[in-house]
């Protein structure tokens, strides 16, 4: 009596959900999952649930669902920082910087030969003397200074003092003249010393930079006497 109910237990079809896929099995839609299952890159996967840091947890799916945090030691942590020392080595080092000594000598002696030929035209261009506005003051007011003793002796009053004031004016442009002239002057003879001073330094540094080409040659040429031999 009891074997043929258990026979048609046995022998029914199963339930719908048994035969649809478990977790990491194939599928082309949800349908064809358990229900709670999605289907995620054509495989049966159970939903995340949303676990926050330093929860429990059993894997690092129970933690979240795009890698940012994993399950170390049955606790949900963020994933490990890098090391230094895989960072340098990941970094290049930045290209040398170039020397000034990669030039070679032959570049070194055409620049100190321009910058002595620059030197010696800004010295051929240079002026130590009084600059013409200076040189006119002087002369304008030694004419017209004398007017301050012609004034004494003019009867007006009046006239006299305006030739007298006008005889001042004129020691006020000798004086002014003077005084800008010796300026002037003296600038320019500062920058001068200063542009004698870079020339003796650059022709200085070109004499030795032949000699060392000199010796290198001669050096050259008592090697190539000796393998001669």
């Amino acid at each position: 009596m009891l074997t043929m109910p258990l026979l048609a237990v046995l022998l029914s079809p199963p339930p719908p959900d048994v035969a649809l896929g478990d977790v990491g099995e194939s599928c082309r839609a949800r349908a064809d999952c358990r229900s709670g299952l999605r289907c995620v890159n054509a495989q049966c996967t159970a939903p995340v649930a949303q676990t926050k840091e330093g929860q429990a947890c059993e894997a690092t799916s129970d933690c979240s669902s795009d890698g940012s945090l994993r399950c170390l030691a049955r606790v949900t942590e963020p994933p490990p920082l890098p090391s230094r020392s895989a960072t340098l080595v990941d970094v290049p080092p930045p290209p040398p910087m170039p020397l000034a000594s990669s030039l070679t000598v032959s570049q070194q002696v055409l620049a100190l030969k321009r910058d002595i030929e620059a030197i010696n035209f800004d010295l051929r261009r240079l002026k130590t003397g009084w600059p013409g506005g200076s040189i006119s003051l002087v002369v304008g007011g030694a004419i017209l200074s004398p007017l301050t003793l012609v004034g004494l002796f003019v009867a007006p009053i009046v006239v006299g003092l305006v030739v007298i004031a006008v005889g001042a004016g004129g020691i006020a442009m000798i004086v002014a003249g003077a005084t800008g002239g010796a300026r002037a002057a003296s600038a320019a003879m500062t920058g001068r010393q200063s542009l004698l001073e870079r020339r003796s330094n650059a022709e200085r540094e070109l004499a030795n930079l032949k000699r060392s080409v000199a010796a290198a040659e001669q050096r050259g040429s008592a090697m190539l006497t000796l393998a001669a031999f």
